[in-house]
């Protein structure tokens, strides 16, 4: 049973490889959080959780909802001992510092960069390249709540460091479904601001002004999530996030709407 759960999961996400690459689906940690939310009881030094869905969300961030389009999201997420991971949402990393419910450390994460032929409104401006972002992070469970923190830095594509700070509180409200309501804040250097929510002058023209934002706030996104495992270690989980964009990046001329909303589902099995 679990091979082939695992063959049919592998063959998903190899069959949504060129999905990802071209969309660039922009929020994968955020997206994929319902589904790392329950842990399975296990003795295995290895955990796998592993999955596919697909997200309703605008085709870039800060993006025009009447343009949202599905996006893939594949999960992939690998854990030895508490202690190595490698993730589509957590990216790869180690946890340095580990006690019950507290755990802190590196890792490096992806960022997919953004072609600027998803949208009219980007076509003047030059794509961003992907790049691995650095960062730290620190994770903290107390009872049936969550804390979370990091920051990353890129060395390439947008060269910049964002962070984040972000809460949840969550349980089980039947005997196989979980009830999760998270939020989040999200800030950002000017590097950042400039290479996702800039124009140059030299690239303003008609409908797109010039616009040099400052480092600030980026976002702040809550979220209600419901996980179902519907068959042993077999699970759906469902996701409907509404977010405001925040400080500079809600003035850029690339930011079509301040409030945006996205919904998401992934079907996923715990090995």
């Amino acid at each position: 049973m679990y091979l082939r759960a695992l063959a049919l999961i592998f063959l998903a996400l190899a069959m949504s490889g060129k999905a990802l690459a071209d969309s660039r689906p922009y929020n994968l940690e955020w997206w994929l959080d319902p589904s790392t939310f329950v842990q399975v009881d296990s003795s295995n030094q290895w955990r796998l959780n592993a999955g596919l869905g697909t997200v309703y969300a605008p085709d870039y961030f800060g993006g025009d909802m009447q343009d949202a389009e599905f996006l893939p999201l594949p999960l992939f997420d690998l854990e030895w001992r508490g202690t190595v991971f490698v993730s589509t949402k957590r990216g790869a990393g180690i946890n340095l510092f580990r006690r019950r419910t507290i755990r802190a450390g590196f890792r490096v994460t992806p960022d997919l960069g953004r072609d600027s032929s998803v949208s009219g409104l980007l076509s003047p401006l030059e794509d961003i390249e992907a790049a691995p972002e650095y960062g730290l992070f620190a994770e903290g469970i107390f009872g049936s709540a969550r804390l979370h923190a990091d920051i990353r830095k890129a060395f390439s594509g947008h060269e910049g460091i964002i962070g984040t700070f972000g809460a949840g509180f969550g349980n089980r409200i039947a005997a196989t479904t979980s009830l999760f309501v998270r939020g989040r804040i999200r800030f950002a250097d000017e590097d950042y601001m400039i290479s996702y929510f800039g124009v140059p002058a030299s690239r303003a023209g008609p409908g797109l002004g010039a616009f040099s934002p400052e480092a600030g706030l980026l976002n702040g996104d809550i979220a209600a999530s419901f996980v179902w495992h519907f068959y042993k270690r077999a699970y759906v989980s469902f996701d409907f996030t509404g977010g405001l964009m925040l400080g500079d990046a809600a003035d850029s001329p690339i930011v079509t709407d301040d409030l945006y909303g996205n919904f998401s589902v992934v079907l996923g099995y715990k090995f």
